[in-house]
């Protein structure tokens, strides 16, 4: 098993990330900015855990909360994290005290459960025509407009398309749903980019899964039109976002609201 660092070794990068970007980002920006200091290995990047969860992407989050319950970050409800007074000035064995001290309070050491494990295990056990519905859903309280589930399922993975519409601009995507447990490889990325050629705009792959480095690379390719990936982690977010089966407060998930789809 590759080793991807722990939740004491994240939490030195997390802080000089938020420093880096000006005090504040999205978990998303700070990931990009880590991943670029520390030259993490192929390996730390796609490592996966049994819940098919990206494992990197799990221990960072729980190192944001550790952060912000010891004190140095806060949170917004828009997802944006921001280093307090305390989080820029502490030194980094102060630093693990403060997180041992936690640990013995908490009682854990261990992988804390989550509720995106939860939340994906309900998603991968609906039908793929629900998630392509509950996917529709999404893209409309994300703003995007005349949002339809296509249904060709011969036609390389298009599921449906939408418009979304930024200022005076207005953008045609098509959209792709994989309800996987593992991860998305380029040779899928790379297919949808040609069933999407004269279609759209830009296209998006949405998967209860992860993607792969090299899939990542693919999709921002030059030379063809962009692809923009909505990995498990990210499409849980959105949907506590948009309050779509949990709760944006207590994370409570509320199952029967994807059994209707």
């Amino acid at each position: 098993m590759a080793k991807v660092p722990t939740y004491a070794a994240l939490m030195p990068p997390i802080l000089e990330a938020l420093k880096t970007l000006g005090g504040s980002a999205t978990i998303q920006e700070i990931k990009s900015q880590i991943i670029t200091a520390e030259n993490y290995t192929d390996d730390i990047l796609d490592a996966i855990l049994p819940s098919g969860r990206n494992m990197l992407d799990f221990r960072l989050a729980w190192t944001h909360t550790r952060l912000k319950y010891i004190g140095m970050l806060e949170d917004s409800d828009s997802g944006v994290w921001t280093i307090t007074k305390r989080g820029r000035e502490i030194k980094e064995d102060d630093l693990k005290a403060r997180n041992k001290e936690w640990e013995q309070k908490n009682h854990t050491a261990t992988e804390e459960i989550d509720w995106k494990d939860e939340l994906l295990d309900v998603i991968k056990n609906i039908t793929p025509e629900q998630f392509e519905r509950l996917t529709q859903r999404v893209l409309r309280e994300a703003g995007f407009i005349e949002v339809k589930v296509t249904g060709e399922r011969n036609d390389l993975g298009i599921d449906g398309e939408g418009i979304l519409k930024v200022n005076l601009l207005s953008f045609r995507v098509v959209f792709q749903c994989k309800r996987y447990k593992d991860s998305v490889g380029s040779p899928i990325v790379r297919d949808f980019r040609g069933a999407m050629q004269g279609r759209a705009d830009r296209g998006l792959i949405v998967t209860t899964g992860t993607f792969t480095k090299e899939a990542r690379i693919e999709a921002r390719r030059i030379g063809g039109p962009i692809i923009d990936l909505i990995d498990g982690d990210e499409f849980c977010d959105l949907l506590k976002k948009h309050n779509l089966g949990v709760s944006s407060k207590e994370n409570k998930i509320t199952k029967k609201f994807f059994e209707n789809f």
